[in-house]
């Protein structure tokens, strides 16, 4: 986007690590080098760089030596960044096809190697058209978010009123999941009634056996949802189609809300959007209405174009498990998992010098990743991050934390901390997910919730979007909510407020 835009010449002149740095195992984006398009493109503005990416606005900004290019040059960019964005629909046409044309072949480790090699392009292309309708939603978003911000201070109240007009948005993509994973519950439901107290191997067998009904219901959310799972981005994460396990565990989940379970209903009277309008008249009403409607496609955009994204990513899976299995087969690997703690340029001079130098260096990668993921960082880190001890007390009764309203709505249940996807196991009908963050991974969960409280996230972050299709209350960027609320919290969410009240600790 930068060389496109003119923000810089050429891509060579994009060191690897500008955008995206890399700490102890951790990825971070570079804000200080994304803040150059506001010298460079007409328009630009860091606000909107900080709601889009961050969900709020930073306070601090990193000086940067880039000089702010002359006003004819950053009008030609602000044109070119118009045209980057409206790129959106023929992003979406290229990255639907993107998947079915990467095809990797070879009988030896060395020709299935250079068939993925050859393939990265294509990988990289589903990236850029998924960047591309990110861009679009985000813009339509920060526009909306910067003509609300000029008449008003309060910027959690402007999110949680934008959060309301981007509700009951048809065909969204990731919403579907539970959608689909209900009508198969709700078949299995129906074939045996007992199926509630059904655990993963019992849900096991019967799918083994289970009627052609349900079998077609399983097949087709597979075709549609298959390549789906939590990390779905990691190579090292199987989709659902591949991980029995996992799918049996998010069905299992489903089938034991159902009994509470209701998709929500759609209200009678005016939409939220013509009642968000009704404060406002002549051309700021026809801007504003512009910038709903266009927020809402960029909802919808997106959510279809991360899904294609991942089914293309899914195919890299397929072949790196192929190259492992056959770099293991011929001793140069002692184990498949070990592929995932290599570089795909690493595996090439691997397999080029015999060196066993990245064996170790995969074995010592691997070893690292448990210590690496319990690090904590802060949200806002100025230099190279480093960790941060976490020792914090518990919030007290009484104790009121402050966030981000993503989905409205109130309410009351016990709280469910949740860092890894063995917590998430533990969930129970009403209690209020607490969690760094979601991805589209966690949607069946949303099934057996009753509110969510996250640590990072935006109004176009996966699990707000799939939070307000299903009307769970989400209050995001509460800091350190996962450390200060404790297990069994009684907790009230407010999501149009974005408060978090701790009823009874």
């Amino acid at each position: 986007m930068l060389t496109d835009v003119g923000v810089v010449r050429n891509i060579e002149e994009v060191p690897a690590e500008l955008l995206i740095s890399h700490y102890y195992g951790h990825l971070f984006f570079n804000m200080r080098y994304l803040y150059r398009i506001t010298k460079a493109v007409t328009g630009a503005a860091k606000e909107n760089i900080d709601v889009g990416i961050c969900g709020q606005i930073l306070d601090y900004e990193q000086p940067d030596d880039f000089k702010r290019l002359n006003g004819f040059i950053r009008l030609r960019n602000g044109l070119r960044y118009g045209k980057f964005m409206a790129g959106y629909k023929k992003a979406m046409k290229d990255i639907s096809s993107i998947a079915e044309r990467i095809k990797f072949s070879g009988e030896t480790i060395d020709e299935l190697y250079a068939s993925i090699t050859a393939n990265l392009d294509l990988l990289n292309k589903a990236l850029l058209d998924h960047y591309v309708t990110s861009v679009y939603s985000g813009a339509m978003n920060s526009a909306l978010f910067y003509i609300l911000a000029r008449d008003d201070d309060n910027h959690d109240e402007i999110k949680g009123r934008i959060a309301s007009v981007l509700e009951d948005i048809e065909d969204i993509e990731s919403a579907d999941i539970i959608k689909s994973l209900s009508a198969i519950a709700a078949a299995i439901i129906h074939d045996v009634q007992e199926a509630e107290d059904f655990d993963d191997n019992a849900l096991k067998a019967y799918l083994k056996k289970a009627p052609a009904s349900v079998i077609e219901l399983k097949d087709k959310f597979m075709q549609r949802h298959g390549h789906r799972c939590i990390r779905e981005s990691e190579l090292r994460s199987p989709g659902w189609k591949d991980d029995e396990d996992g799918f049996v565990s998010h069905l299992l989940t489903i089938i034991k809300s159902m009994a509470n379970y209701k998709q929500k209903e759609k209200k009678d009277g005016p939409n939220n959007v013509e009642i968000f309008l009704s404060d406002y008249y002549g051309l700021k009403r026809l801007a504003l209405r512009a910038f709903i409607n266009g927020s809402r496609k960029g909802c919808r955009v997106r959510e279809y174009s991360k899904s294609k994204m991942i089914l293309a990513i899914d195919k890299f899976k397929d072949g790196y498990r192929r190259l492992a299995a056959m770099l293991v087969e011929q001793g140069a690997l002692p184990e498949e998992d070990l592929i995932y703690f290599l570089t795909h340029q690493e595996l090439g001079e691997m397999l080029n010098t015999k060196d066993a130098k990245y064996v170790k260096k995969a074995f010592i990668r691997k070893r690292l990743l448990p210590e690496q993921e319990r690090l904590k960082f802060a949200h806002v880190n100025v230099g190279a991050p480093e960790p941060i001890s976490s020792t914090l007390d518990y919030a007290s009764k009484g104790a009121t934390l402050s966030g981000t309203p993503l989905s409205r709505g109130q309410v009351i249940g016990r709280a469910r901390v949740v860092t890894n996807a063995e917590d998430a196991k533990k969930l129970q009908k009403g209690e209020i997910m607490v969690a760094g963050y979601t991805d589209i991974g966690w949607s069946p969960y949303y099934a057996l919730i009753a509110g969510l409280v996250t640590e990072v996230g935006s109004a176009l972050s996966h699990g707000a979007v799939v939070a307000r299709e299903y009307a769970l209350p989400l209050v995001s960027n509460v800091k350190n909510a996962t450390e200060v609320i404790r297990d069994g919290d009684l907790i009230s969410i407010d999501g149009a407020l974005g408060t978090v009240v701790i009823v009874d600790s």
